[in-house]
């Protein structure tokens, strides 16, 4: 078991910095490569960054159910504090809400722009593994996004005053906030390894076999999905849930199952679109 250090400076915060510098410039430094108007997706990444920011952030807010909270430490908090729902920094972002927000407005720049949809989402699928690493690490040294007690050697305990330290006392789990959490399951970590190795996967394996432009983003979406999913059922921090299944469990199906759809779609395409061969 170990104990999640509290950091001199604010770890979410940085981690989300960290993402999206890292994920942009692997974005330019891939679309110089495959001969892409870098100027231009730089300008498409910058509008993603923070239109991420924005839809992760209502999807918070919707989902996860804290729409009243923000609105009682508005009208019922003193001071006042109306601007707690705009603080995202501090944490309360929903990566699915970010994701889908910047896809719709992306093919919308991609068809204004008259710029390859598929082949640019590639290069933003290579970008996103790499940048949600640094996003969950960022979650584990900031306290949230925390899993369920565990007894197993890669428990870990987050500070007195933490989130899941005031989880578990209201759960009846600590005799007061004030202590240090129980061991849990350290799901940001897990997060952040599975995300590394899909960027490994997507940048060093499914890159070189590439047959048609937006394998890639299909091949992302097939195995982000499958991986939320799974950690998903360690988490214990209060989040939306449609059923029995939370609600980024709930888009990480949909995810999958429409990303499996379009990669053998574009297959597919790609197969009858070789020219036949001559003898």
């Amino acid at each position: 078991m170990s104990q999640v250090p509290r950091l001199p400076f604010p770890a979410y915060a940085v981690g989300l910095l960290l993402a999206f510098a890292c994920g942009l410039a692997l974005v330019r430094r891939e679309a110089k490569h495959r001969g892409l108007d870098v100027a231009r997706l730089t300008d498409l990444g910058v509008h993603v960054v923070l239109l991420s920011l924005v839809g992760a952030r209502l999807l918070h807010v919707v989902a996860d159910g804290d729409a009243g909270r923000y609105l009682q430490r508005c009208t019922s908090h003193t001071p006042a504090d109306c601007l707690a729902v705009f603080r995202f920094w501090e944490g309360g972002l929903v990566f699915y809400g970010g994701l889908f927000l910047a896809l719709a407005y992306g093919y919308a720049f991609l068809r204004r722009h008259r710029l390859p949809a598929w082949r640019v989402l590639d290069l933003f699928a290579l970008a996103l593994p790499l940048g949600l690493t640094f996003g969950r690490l960022g979650c584990h040294f900031h306290g949230c996004c925390f899993g369920k007690p565990s007894d197993l050697a890669w428990g870990v305990r987050f500070p007195a005053g933490s989130d899941a330290s005031w989880a578990q006392s209201a759960a009846g789990l600590l005799p007061t906030a004030a202590r240090a959490s129980l061991p849990v399951h350290p799901t940001q970590l897990l997060s952040a390894m599975l995300n590394l190795a899909l960027f490994a996967a997507l940048y060093g394996v499914i890159r070189r076999r590439q047959r048609a432009d937006g394998e890639l983003i299909c091949a992302f979406g097939v195995l982000y999905g499958a991986a939320r999913f799974a950690v998903e059922t360690l988490r214990a921090d209060a989040r939306g849930s449609v059923g029995w299944l939370s609600t980024s469990q709930l888009l990480s199906v949909l995810l999958l199952a429409a990303a499996a759809v379009t990669w053998v779609v574009l297959r597919r395409n790609a197969r009858e679109s070789r020219p036949p061969k001559t003898g």
